[in-house]
């Protein structure tokens, strides 16, 4: 349930003073790569959660859209019909070349880093990406969406004859590298996040049984986004701040540790450079 407890960390920070003009409703977009493979009901719960978190803990009414992709978000914030709205890193990068008045407010960074990784079984004969076309691949509903990207990247690229990776759907990432390890999958595509709490949690086998075949390149890390200059500027500030301050609660820590989230950072320099470097290797189209 990890994209619900993001939804919900999210909405547990918002200040009363985040209010629209004209508008007592607080309206936040999350694009709908974060529920990849998830049931609807799933999504109906998170909305649900979300609405009563908000009122709750701001005592205003809270609508969560969950129905965008990246580029109709964007479009959403430039009408003034979202006021917030949460990126994948590399989704953001597209979105920016589109509608330039997106402003990155803050990134959810975590120690790991944002990568992908293409993991096989020590006794793969496979050299390269290529060697797995009409293999099993695994990817899990919990893998980060920068997983999703990275798998279109290499099968765009050794697509020469129009056959495609066998891609099957796993619950967990750890699930889907215990299947690896038993040789029931031929490969599994993972976040640092999976990788670094697999070999935690089941060390001894991932040495013994499995091996890195490929490494993505870093990418943007999730960020929270707005329209610039479309809010009061005490109003982005506040609401900066308030997820800045959210480590300082036990219940903010709790939600960062079960989402892997350390902390919400500033803009980091440089960080226009790295949207430009995602989108030339990972260009998202036009849903």
């Amino acid at each position: 349930m990890r994209c619900q407890t993001c939804v919900v960390f999210f909405a547990s920070f918002f200040l009363p003073a985040v209010g629209l003009a004209g508008d007592e409703d607080l309206h936040i977009g999350m694009a709908k790569s974060f529920f990849a493979g998830r049931p609807k009901v799933f999504v109906d719960i998170v909305g649900d959660s979300f609405a009563n978190s908000m009122k709750k803990l701001t005592g205003l009414d809270g609508h969560l859209n969950t129905a965008c992709d990246a580029y109709e978000l964007a479009e959403k914030l430039k009408e003034r019909k979202l006021d917030f709205a949460i990126f994948h890193g590399h989704e953001f990068a597209a979105a920016r070349k589109r509608f330039p008045g997106l402003q990155p407010l803050l990134i959810a960074a975590n120690k790991h880093g944002d990568r992908a990784y293409l993991i096989v079984h020590r006794n793969s004969n496979a050299r390269s990406a290529a060697d797995l076309k009409t293999k099993k691949i695994s990817l899990a509903v919990d893998a980060r969406g920068h997983c999703r990207a990275f798998l279109e990247k290499l099968d765009n690229e050794i697509d020469q004859d129009k056959v495609d990776f066998s891609i099957q759907s796993s619950v967990s990432q750890i699930e889907a590298l215990n299947e690896l390890a038993q040789e029931k999958v031929d490969a599994v595509i993972v976040d640092s996040i999976g990788l670094a709490f697999f070999k935690e949690l089941r060390g001894q086998v991932f040495a013994k049984n499995l091996k890195i075949l490929l490494e993505s390149e870093d990418f943007p890390a999730p960020v929270i986004a707005c329209q610039k200059d479309a809010l009061d500027g005490k109003i982005v500030a506040r609401f900066r701040e308030g997820l800045r301050q959210a480590q300082t609660s036990e219940a903010g820590q709790r939600l960062m540790r079960d989402w892997n989230i350390d902390s919400f950072d500033p803009v980091p320099k440089g960080y226009e450079q790295t949207l430009n470097d995602t989108f030339k290797l990972y260009p998202l189209a036009a849903r």
